[in-house]
């Protein structure tokens, strides 16, 4: 008999328990949807901990000092510890999020440190006569090019941060300093710059990742079409026409390519064969702000069916899908708790309806008759 009860007992706690596992992961869909940016983050931290740990590939933390100025905490690139670094790009992006502080909040906190980063870029910056350079000072473990090297990301995310330096200061220094940091997205690899043409280019290719160690850069897609955006809104801040003569000549490049980015059922994050995963739905959103700029026929049909991808493989958007699971975990937790609340709370009842009328009893027969 207390076999039979037990293994009652392990078959009713496996239904209770799967009934909540279903629930959980009906539940996790729209809170999912309704969370994602904040779900994605959570998630994200929670990776980071745990690759910590276990000495695993970490994504970046972003933390300001006490200047305003971003530090980035790799982690660890492969098996190499890159720990804290000054990232040019990171500090460009910050310094433009602050200018856009200043502007809404009209704190001078934020102007104070959007000076900071300005003054750190022109600080930082490598003179190579014609053009600047802002260097990475340390290895890139996803393309294997060791420190320094050099990215259009960069200097196209200085070109505009020095752009609203010219804005805020009206200063002559920050608009060339502005055109030198351009320069470099006008001048080939092999001449020291961030910008590759080759002999069947109809345009020019911004390269994310500089190297002169390797024969062809990787052609990461989304990082040639966030530099176009960047010289787009520096033309539209400043009025200089070499910016819009590289948005068009990289528009040039960009459309007969986008058929090599394209898998059938998702994208590919450059020209080597890896799979974009999340950067999928930065695709889409670039291909959407760059439609939005020239109403490109050729745009919008790769932006249509991009968005159209679903993906089969739940691993194919990572981020999206490991928020899920993290909101699947987090609504069991919560429907157990609240599960266990309420089942101890009718035990606590039952027992004491029980309790009283056992007392109940006892009083009736005790009483006499």
């Amino acid at each position: 008999m207390p076999r039979k009860s037990t293994v009652r007992k392990l078959i009713k706690s496996a239904k209770v328990g799967g009934i909540l596992i279903l629930c959980s992961i009906i539940i996790a869909i729209p809170v999912t949807m309704l969370t994602l940016p904040h779900s994605m983050k959570m998630a994200e931290s929670v990776y980071r901990k745990v690759s910590m740990l276990l000495n695993a590939n970490s994504p970046a933390q972003i933390t300001l000092d006490d200047n305003g100025i971003p530090v980035v905490d790799f982690g660890y690139g492969g098996r190499t510890y890159v720990g804290k670094q000054r990232n040019p790009l990171a500090v460009a992006s910050a310094a433009i999020q602050h200018y856009e502080e200043f502007e809404t909040t009209g704190d001078p906190k934020h102007k104070t440190y959007f000076e900071n980063c300005i003054n750190w870029l022109e600080d930082t910056k490598i003179d190579k006569g014609k053009f600047y350079l802002w260097a990475y000072d340390y290895p890139d473990s996803s393309y294997g090019s060791p420190a320094p090297w050099y990215s259009a990301l960069a200097q196209g995310r200085i070109t505009l941060a020095f752009g609203y330096a010219y804005q805020v200061a009206g200063e002559e220094r920050y608009l060339e300093l502005a055109g030198k940091a351009m320069m470099s997205l006008d001048t080939p690899i092999e001449e020291g710059g961030v910008m590759y043409q080759g002999p069947e280019s109809e345009g020019k290719w911004f390269v994310e990742v500089a190297s002169s160690e390797r024969d062809e850069p990787p052609f990461i897609l989304n990082g040639h079409m966030e530099v176009m955006l960047y010289l787009h809104d520096f033309y539209d801040l400043t009025g200089v026409q070499q910016a819009q003569t590289l948005f068009q000549q990289g528009m040039a490049e960009l459309k007969p390519r986008l058929h090599e980015y394209d898998t059938g059922r998702w994208t590919y994050y450059d020209r080597e064969g890896n799979l974009a995963y999340d950067y999928h739905y930065t695709h889409i959103e670039e291909l959407k702000d760059l439609y939005e700029l020239t109403s490109d026929g050729v745009i919008k049909e790769y932006r249509d069916k991009w968005a159209s991808y679903f993906p089969i493989n739940p691993l194919w958007a990572r981020k999206r899908f490991a928020a899920y699971l993290l909101n699947v975990a987090i609504c069991f937790v919560a429907l157990a708790t609240v599960g266990a609340a309420l089942y101890t709370g009718k035990r606590f009842i039952h027992q004491r309806d029980r309790k009283g009328s056992d007392q109940k009893l006892l009083e009736d027969e005790l009483t006499p008759r």
